[in-house]
């Protein structure tokens, strides 16, 4: 499964552990990074109830899906995968 971004608890202070800025030469990517799923929080925009919804539907076929991408945002990095069906 490679999910997008849903609208859970994760983002929240309490639920992820964020990264210490310790080395120097990587502190420019990652401090913007941090910052921007920090302002993420509460935005994200895939309904967490209609992805497990599909999670569960997926679980009960006889011949699941080998490869799933859940939420536009997710589906709209995924331009370079190879396409993938539940017959594969």
């Amino acid at each position: 499964m490679a999910p997008g971004y849903f609208r859970t608890e994760l983002l929240v202070d309490g639920s992820t552990v964020w990264p210490e800025l310790s080395i120097d030469d990587y502190a420019p990517r990652t401090a913007p990074r941090t910052e921007g799923m920090k302002g993420m929080n509460g935005k994200q925009p895939g309904d967490p109830a209609k992805l497990a919804r599909a999670l569960l539907t997926i679980a009960g076929q006889d011949r699941p899906l080998l490869r799933f991408v859940a939420g536009a945002d997710a589906i709209g990095k995924t331009s370079g995968w190879a396409p993938c069906s539940s017959s594969s």
